[in-house]
């Protein structure tokens, strides 16, 4: 009897602690924050690397698809997000998987607002980066 083995498609999901919200390449909020990140990450099988990973708040108002690209066991790239959020890059090392030069290097970072607590992304010097909150005061809709 000759046995074979099928290729099964398969998902992991986990939840991390904290609140999702959608902001633009600005800084600039797009949507209030939603809690709970819940990151799922996709398989063509068990034998390679996830192809995607799905992630999405607990109430499912906040959500990105992003295509991950990898060099054997190393992800070597990423599209769908700006940045890629240092949940997605927990779970896959602590699936086994490495991350290729620079990756880490794109986890959003930046500054707790004092009045509101939210992060307000640093999106560097070269880009304006507008307050993430309309209804905080510290909002500022014509910083350039």
């Amino acid at each position: 009897m000759n046995a074979q083995h099928t290729l099964e498609p398969m998902a992991k999901t986990r939840r991390f602690e904290g609140s999702l919200n959608t902001v633009s390449q600005t800084g600039a909020a797009l949507s209030n924050p939603s809690p709970g990140i819940n990151i799922t990450l996709h398989f063509h099988s068990a034998y390679v690397p996830p192809h995607s990973a799905e992630v999405f708040s607990d109430d499912a108002t906040e959500y990105a698809d992003l295509g991950l690209e990898w060099d054997g066991k190393t992800l070597e790239g990423y599209d769908g997000a700006f940045e890629l959020p240092a949940e997605v890059i927990t779970f896959l090392k602590d699936e086994g998987f490495t991350m290729g030069y620079g990756i880490e290097d794109t986890v959003c970072e930046g500054t707790v607002c004092e009045e509101c607590g939210t992060l307000i992304p640093d999106t560097g010097e070269s880009v304006a980066n507008r307050h993430h909150a309309e209804e905080c005061s510290l909002n500022d809709p014509d910083q350039e």
